[in-house]
């Protein structure tokens, strides 16, 4: 009963390990996967681009942006990656750094963050910067209404 018992364990011990390199397996796996189609979407995003880029400077304006989105095929594609493209302006905003034209990078960089849904560690700048905002809100508030006092009691 004994040598039974120990074998019954030795066995198990053995289909434990094998079940841990197993899982160990999967995840190298599963990364590697991830990393594939990351570096497809990029590739896929930069093809996207240069179809998008009609003029050929290498930039996308809102026009060529607004053309690019009119398109089923690119709607249902984002959508899949889970970018509302319903507005042409609002993703223009999301993707421009600010010059008033999308680069390359930008759109691949950019449709690469915001793909998917909002995670939290997305969100904590986002409220970081509402809350500042919130306070320069109340400060800008609370001088209007001292100035609106001052005047009124010079009147």
């Amino acid at each position: 009963p004994i040598v039974i018992f120990g074998m019954i364990n030795i066995i198990s011990a053995l289909f434990v390990k094998e079940a841990i390199q197993q899982t160990s397996l999967d995840k190298q796996i599963m990364v590697e996967h991830n990393a594939k189609h990351e570096k497809r979407l990029k590739k896929d995003l930069k093809d996207l681009f240069e179809v998008a880029d009609t003029s050929g400077d290498g930039h996308l304006s809102m026009q060529e942006m607004h053309e690019l989105l009119l398109q089923p095929k690119v709607r249902h594609w984002l959508s899949e990656m889970g970018v509302d493209s319903s507005d042409a302006c609002l993703l223009f905003e999301l993707l421009d750094d600010g010059n008033g034209a999308v680069s390359e990078e930008e759109l691949v960089e950019g449709i690469a963050r915001i793909k998917g849904e909002a995670r939290a560690l997305d969100l904590v700048p986002v409220m970081a910067n509402v809350q500042a905002i919130l306070s320069h809100c109340k400060r800008i508030r609370r001088t209007c209404d001292m100035l609106e006092i001052s005047i009124s009691t010079k009147a």
